[in-house]
């Protein structure tokens, strides 16, 4: 029984272990993830040195990104600097002209001038780029150096990758720079597929819920992210059925219905054969919702009774990765 029950028990530790860490090493809600090509990017914004941010990274199942090519450098920079919700005071590098840098997966730490890509910091990598600013990328690979770096500047060098999202004496935001790799920045940690992380729940509410009569109805559609992880950007797509005795026309400029705020100008509505579909390709925060509503006439036309109302997220929107909670309904009671 001992010789059984050993294994288990080591299994149970390593799996606490392993979740516990992952969990610790960076907090969701400070994660800004995003899809590319068939890839999972995240960006993590807590200060770590280069060695702990790839240390992180390879914990959450990733590497410290490696750029490949100009098309990848433009998507990222552009989720970087516009969409992840950065304060460039917060990851800023003094060494490096004072500009805020984010981490990626370069460095020369085990040789001099020896650029090589090692997100996972196993101390080999493919290498993109030999020796100094005079010097020129290898086999081919891309790199986005400013025409100064590297410059492995003062008295401790300059061993770690970083992508400025702000200008220097010797560069441009957007360009690559060797900096110091114990300054403390936020860092991007890439995955080799889509990684379904995020958890959208859908909850309806129409006011009011008893009718007499044709009447004027309001429909909220909250769309609520709850385990703390960002939609991946992609389209979120909300549907709703169609019933001829319910007619409305969505107001894209409307901010409340009923005591609720909705965020109608972020959605887009179109309207189909079976279908009122809404669309929209914000992203939406970890623990945070996005709302839309409409206001419209319901005419019991001479019955009476009880119907539902019911908005449906269609699968994988934005990154979702739980089907259980996409739909949601409300039952109205009408009366002539």
């Amino acid at each position: 029984m001992k010789s059984k029950l050993l294994p288990i028990a080591f299994a149970a530790i390593c799996l606490f272990l392993y979740n516990f860490c992952f969990s610790q090493c960076a907090s969701n809600t400070n994660i800004y993830s995003f899809t590319y090509n068939g890839k999972t990017y995240e960006v993590v914004k807590e200060n770590q040195t280069w060695v702990n941010a790839s240390s992180c990274a390879v914990l959450r199942g990733g590497n410290l990104l490696e750029v490949n090519s100009l098309a990848e450098q433009n998507a990222i920079y552009n989720q970087v600097l516009n969409n992840a919700g950065i304060v460039s005071s917060n990851t800023t590098a003094p060494d490096g002209g004072g500009a805020a840098y984010v981490w990626l997966g370069g460095n020369d730490l085990t040789t001099e001038g020896n650029w090589i890509w090692d997100g996972d910091n196993n101390n080999s990598g493919p290498q993109f780029w030999m020796g100094n600013f005079m010097g020129g990328p290898v086999g081919g690979l891309y790199n986005n150096f400013s025409s100064n770096e590297p410059d492995n500047f003062g008295l401790n060098g300059q061993d770690g990758l970083g992508l400025a999202i702000t200008n220097w004496p010797l560069g441009v935001s957007g360009q690559w720079n060797d900096v110091n790799e114990s300054n403390q920045l936020y860092y991007v940690i890439e995955y080799p597929t889509i990684m379904f992380r995020t958890n959208l729940s859908i909850v309806l509410t129409t006011v009011p819920s008893v009718l007499v009569g044709p009447s004027s109805v309001g429909v909220v559609v909250d769309i609520h992210e709850i385990d703390g992880r960002n939609s991946d950007g992609s389209t979120v797509t909300v549907q709703v059925p169609k019933d001829p005795r319910f007619t409305f026309a969505f107001d894209s400029n409307l901010t409340t219905v009923g005591f609720s705020a909705v965020e109608n100008s972020d959605w887009t509505y179109s309207s189909g054969t079976l279908f009122h579909e809404f669309t929209t390709n914000n992203v939406i925060q970890g623990k945070q919702r996005l709302s839309f509503g409409y206001i419209g006439m319901y005419d019991p036309q001479g019955t009476a009774g009880q119907t539902s109302i019911t908005a449906t997220l269609v699968a994988n929107s934005g990154g979702d990765s739980t089907t259980s909670n996409n739909s949601d309904s409300e039952k109205i009671a009408y009366f002539d």
